[in-house]
């Protein structure tokens, strides 16, 4: 068979706050085809790739279908607990003059140290710019097996009146279904959801707010962490979409102690949480 030789030039590496990779490469003229030999793949969540597609990409029908198509695969796919990806690409035709930029950022100490650190920077700028226009190039399945044992002990933590939480980022319906096969939800356990499905309100929660709010209490950070705890807690309660949630989880804890399984002290069966995350 024939040998190809692709050269790797940079790479973006994973983040959950990112909830995405990529990387850029250089194609041997046999595989660009008469193309542009620069390009960017990159692979994440399908609610953060599908809002970095170029509009015509997000749009047309192709190989792989459109992009309402290929949504409503991975939400099959996520009702059988499998873990999903989305991967796109995006020629760089434009690379050299991008490529100087961000060597000089990076050569710059006070970039990197903001970039290390998790702080806006002109590195995270400059890989925004690059990680848009995308067009779509298909998903990925993968089955995510429990280890040996893993439905055992949690079904007997259960019963022995352990709270359990899991904390996850993968899309509502794996969650659920990894839950219902860790023994995390009992069958004759009562669901509460919330999501932006329903939850409508949740979408105004953008990131950019709730990182507005931690900003503004930073120098209760180092200082004093309770009390930056409880600056943060309080100023996100007068969203008003937060205080709904509290109410209808109050109203839902109402309902369940009517019904004898769950008292004010927080004890009850023995059931547990699952937390697709606040990014979700």
């Amino acid at each position: 068979g024939t040998v190809h030789v692709i050269e790797l030039l940079e790479v973006f590496p994973y983040e959950s706050s990112r909830k995405r990779m990529s990387v850029m490469v250089r194609l041997p003229e046999a595989l660009a085809r008469g193309r542009c030999r620069e390009v960017l793949y990159c692979k994440g969540a399908d609610s953060v790739l599908f809002e970095r597609l170029a509009p015509v990409a997000a749009a047309a029908k192709g190989q792989y279908g459109s992009q309402e198509a290929l949504s409503d695969l991975l939400g099959e796919w996520a009702e059988v607990a499998l873990r999903t990806l989305v991967w796109a690409k995006r020629e760089l035709p434009e690379l050299d003059e991008w490529r100087a930029k961000y060597r000089e950022a990076f050569n710059n100490p006070s970039e990197v140290a903001a970039y290390k650190s998790g702080d806006p920077c002109l590195i995270t700028e400059l890989q925004e710019q690059l990680e848009s226009g995308l067009t779509l190039q298909g998903a990925t399945a993968i089955e995510d097996k429990l280890q040996d044992g893993v439905p055992e002990i949690l079904a007997d933590l259960r019963e022995a009146g352990t709270k359990i939480w899991m904390l996850t980022g993968d899309k509502v319906g794996t969650a659920k279904n990894i839950a219902a096969a860790c023994n995390i939800l009992p069958a004759s356990g009562v669901l509460a959801e919330i999501s932006e499905e329903t939850f409508e309100g949740l979408r105004a929660l953008s990131n950019a707010w709730i990182q507005q709010v931690l900003d503004e209490h930073e120098g209760f950070r180092t200082t004093d962490a309770d009390v930056y705890a409880e600056k943060v807690v309080s100023a996100l309660r007068q969203h008003e979409v937060v205080r709904d949630v509290e109410a209808e989880l109050e109203r839902l804890a109402e309902e369940l102690e009517a019904h004898g399984a769950f008292d004010a002290s927080g004890r009850g069966d023995g059931g547990g949480g699952v937390g697709p995350g606040v990014a979700q």
